[in-house]
C-alpha cells in the first residue's frame, strides 16, 4: 500500500523551516520518492516567494488617497465617526494598501503557476515537422547541417530502439533550435528539440527524478514533455505518449547524448 502524500500542513511547516529534525528527514525521504508532492512543494514555494516579494512593496495611489480622505471628511461632517478623521484616513489607508499588494501578488502568482509559453511552442513544433524533413541524410550528415544552421555543434544521438527520422531548426521562445525526429518500434513518433542554455521553464511542470538526474514532466495541448538541462544545453522530448513512457524514452536519449559526447571528447 503506497504510502499517503504530505499535508498541506506539513509543507507549509517544511517551507518554513518549522518542523522537527525527525520529520523534517521523514517528509524529505516522501518528497525524494513522490512527484505529486514535489509538485505542490514546488506550487506553494512560488506562493510564499510571490507574496514576500509583492506584500509591503505596493503603495496605494495618490489618486485614491485623496478618495479615502474626501469620504472620511464628508462622514465627519456628518459626525458619523465614532473615533478622529485621522485616525479612519489611516485605518482605510491601510486596508486599501493591504487590497492592492494582494491583488497584485495575486497576479504574480498567476503568472508564475502558468504554464510556460515555450511549452505551447514546443508541443506545436512536435505537431508541425515533417516526417521527412532530412530524411535522406545520415545522422552525420544531419549534424553538420543542423550545426552550420544554429552556429553551435548540434549532438545527433543514436538511440537503440528509435529509428531516426530526420530533423529541422525550428526558433522556441525566439531562439534557435535543432528538431530531431525520432521513431520506436510501435507507437507516435518523438521529437528532442535542443537548445543553448540551461534554465528550464518551470511554469506548468513536475519536478521528477530520473536515472539521468532531473527532469521536468508535464503535458500541453495533448502532447507529453519532458525536459532536462545539460552541459549547458536544454533538451526536450514531446510526444503524445504518455508522460512515464516518455520519461523512460528520455532516459535512454540522455545516456546515448552523454555516451557520444564523451567518446568526441
Amino acid at each position: 500500500m503506497s504510502e499517503p502524500h504530505l499535508s498541506t500542513e506539513q509543507l507549509n511547516l517544511y517551507l518554513d523551516q518549522r518542523l522537527p529534525d525527525v520529520n523534517r528527514r521523514s517528509v524529505e525521504a516522501h518528497l525524494a520518492a513522490c512527484a505529486p508532492c514535489q509538485a505542490r512543494l514546488m506550487r506553494a514555494t512560488h506562493v510564499k516567494s510571490a507574496l514576500r516579494e509583492q506584500l509591503g512593496r505596493e503603495r496605494a495611489p495618490l489618486t485614491l488617497q485623496r478618495a479615502v480622505r474626501a469620504q472620511v471628511d464628508a462622514a465627519s461632517k456628518r459626525r458619523r465617526l465614532r473615533f478622529p478623521p485621522r485616525a479612519t484616513f489611516l485605518a482605510l489607508a491601510a486596508v486599501a494598501v493591504v487590497v492592492l499588494a494582494l491583488g497584485a501578488a495575486i497576479a504574480t502568482i498567476r503568472t508564475a503557476l502558468a504554464p510556460s509559453p515555450m511549452l505551447t511552442q514546443l508541443a506545436a513544433s512536435h505537431s508541425g515537422i515533417s516526417p521527412t524533413a532530412g530524411q535522406a541524410e545520415t545522422p552525420q550528415q544531419l549534424a553538420d547541417r543542423l550545426s552550420q544552421q544554429v552556429g553551435w555543434r548540434v549532438p545527433v544521438p543514436t538511440v537503440e530502439g528509435l529509428a531516426l527520422l530526420g530533423g529541422q531548426v525550428d526558433h522556441i521562445d525566439g531562439q534557435a533550435a535543432s528538431h530531431l525526429l525520432y521513431q520506436p518500434a510501435t507507437g507516435a513518433t518523438i521529437s528532442l528539440i535542443i537548445q543553448r542554455g540551461d534554465t528550464p521553464p518551470l511554469g506548468g511542470l513536475s519536478r521528477r527524478q530520473y536515472e539521468g538526474g532531473v527532469a521536468y514532466v508535464g503535458q500541453q495541448n495533448g502532447q507529453s514533455i519532458v525536459l532536462w538541462t545539460a552541459n549547458g544545453m536544454t533538451y526536450a522530448c514531446v510526444s503524445p505518449m504518455d508522460v512515464d513512457s516518455l520519461l523512460d524514452t528520455a532516459s535512454d536519449i540522455w545516456h546515448a547524448v552523454a555516451a557520444q559526447q564523451s567518446a568526441t571528447g
